[in-house]
């Protein structure tokens, strides 16, 4: 058995944040949510994440500048984008972060507990395997 993952949720919602952070809890991740994208770099930094998941669409910093900075930092963070808007969003976030050699998941809103759970299972055994 392995340390409980951090998982950083960053969604404008409180409402999507708190469904993600239960379902992550109970999936055995160590979760912290924001719902002010413009405080994910500190957060990020302060924590240091095993998994990110973001939302595409945010009022202050979304998801593809986030995308670019973790994509400068070179960090192996795993990612979860959620997206409720177009498609093309999704699949221009997923190049960016393939490109930076990071794990991309998208996750369609409004979204399946189940489906959810299982990306976020997929996700830290990538992760898992990363570190061991």
């Amino acid at each position: 058995m392995f340390d409980k993952q951090r998982l950083l949720v960053v969604d404008d919602s409180t409402e999507i944040t708190n469904l993600i952070g239960e379902i992550a809890e109970t999936a055995g991740f160590d979760v912290h949510t924001l719902n002010d994208s413009s405080f994910f770099f500190k957060e990020f930094d302060d924590l240091r994440p095993d998994l990110v998941c973001i939302d595409i669409h945010m009022p202050d910093v979304d998801g593809i500048e986030i995308l670019r900075w973790l994509s400068g930092r070179g960090t192996s963070v795993g990612v979860i984008i959620l997206s409720g808007g177009d498609p093309l969003f999704s699949k221009v976030a997923e190049r960016i972060g393939e490109a930076a050699k990071l794990c991309v998941q998208t996750v369609e809103k409004p979204f399946r507990i189940e489906d959810l759970r299982a990306v976020l299972g997929t996700m830290a055994a990538h992760q898992h395997a990363g570190t061991a």
